[in-house]
């Protein structure tokens, strides 16, 4: 239900060139998701980062961003967090690559950071950042000694949302989202693959919140495959009745299983007609909560406390200023319809 809007929020992302270096890649990415495939390896950077603030703007003269290079004044801190500061802040955290990840593309994936912020890998210039909206991963997997990774980023506040580091094959699922076709009882699986071949396939397979099989389907791999299921049994989405399902997308050449993806999603149709808002084919009562939070934590916990006490008050809408998938999940979850405000800067 969200995947459709993370990437929409992601393309607003700017990429540039700084430090006289040529950025890497980088495209819409998913970190910290509710439901996760075991055929995608991710180690989270959640945790204990080492910051310093610049007053004087000087760390990237410096060269605060290479390993080994000690930040003045620098402390311990936990991220993601937010930081109320206009001061620019240094983060940086070196870790160890698991085994057998040294001949993998490896993929550094950016929840939200505080704009502007600029983004470096072992000393290498990676991307900047000019939006706060959605998130987005770099190819960091070429010309880089792996053995130890050091990830410093340099950012006007704080980093809100989880860092990833993901290791694939050259054959990966980019990224995938489900669209409701309520009408025909079906769900259309999208699966965006990077680098396909003539003998890759994509299994799907949708099933019930109690794990129950609701749909299987089988197709060629392409760059964009479009896969049309029939779901038995159907249980439409709505704020009484909250059904969820689970897409088990697998990529595969032959009987080898190279990538994996897990999408959650409900099944739903709204609309208006002469004036009168319908949820799934039938007139429906909308009432509404206006949420006027500034900032709030980034936790899928907190807004699904927050949710379920709204709807102990009646409120099955919200309209909200946050843009964080961790609160549509939590929403889509809960039971609760959501209408976001539309940012400015998706508007440039």
């Amino acid at each position: 239900m969200i995947a459709s809007f993370r990437c929409v929020l992601a393309l607003t992302i700017i990429c540039c060139v700084f430090n006289k270096a040529i950025l890497f890649a980088q495209s819409p990415a998913v970190v910290n998701p509710v439901v996760r495939s075991p055929l995608r390896e991710t180690t989270s950077l959640d945790g204990q980062w080492e910051f310093a603030t610049d007053a004087n703007d000087v760390g990237e003269k410096e060269r605060w961003f290479d390993p080994g290079h000690a930040m003045p004044g620098s402390q311990t801190i936990r991220l993601p967090g937010r930081r109320e500061t206009q001061a620019l802040t240094w983060y940086k955290k070196s870790f160890d690559l698991r085994d057998g990840w040294i001949n993998k593309k490896l993929w550094l994936k950016i929840g939200g950071v505080s704009s502007p912020a600029w983004i470096w890998v072992n000393g290498r210039a990676v991307g900047h950042l000019d939006s706060d909206s959605g998130s987005c991963k770099f190819d960091i997997g070429q010309g880089l000694p792996m053995e130890v990774i050091t990830v410093a980023i340099k950012a006007r506040g704080g980093i809100d949302r989880s860092v990833e580091i993901d290791a694939t094959g050259p054959v990966l699922i980019d990224n995938a989202f489900v669209e409701s076709k309520l009408d025909n009882g079906k769900a259309i699986v999208h699966v965006k693959v990077q680098n396909p071949g003539q003998d890759n396939q994509i299994d799907v397979s949708i099933y019930t919140a109690e794990e129950k099989l609701a749909g299987h389907a089988t197709a060629k791999a392409t760059a964009n495959s479009a896969i049309e299921i029939t779901l038995d049994p159907l249980r439409p989405w709505s704020p009484e009745e909250p059904n969820l399902y689970q897409a088990e997308i697998v990529l595969r050449t032959g009987d080898r299983k190279i990538d994996g993806w897990t999408e959650r999603f409900g099944l739903k149709k709204t609309e208006f007609r002469d004036g009168q808002f319908y949820l799934n084919n039938a007139p429906y009562v909308l009432h509404k909560l206006e949420d006027d939070t500034i900032c709030s934590p980034v936790s899928r916990e907190e807004y699904s406390r927050q949710l379920r006490m709204a709807k102990t008050k009646g409120f099955n809408y919200v309209h909200t200023p946050c843009a964080l998938p961790e609160f549509y999940e939590a929403a889509d979850e809960i039971g609760m319809i959501v209408q976001p405000d539309v940012r400015k800067d998706l508007l440039k």
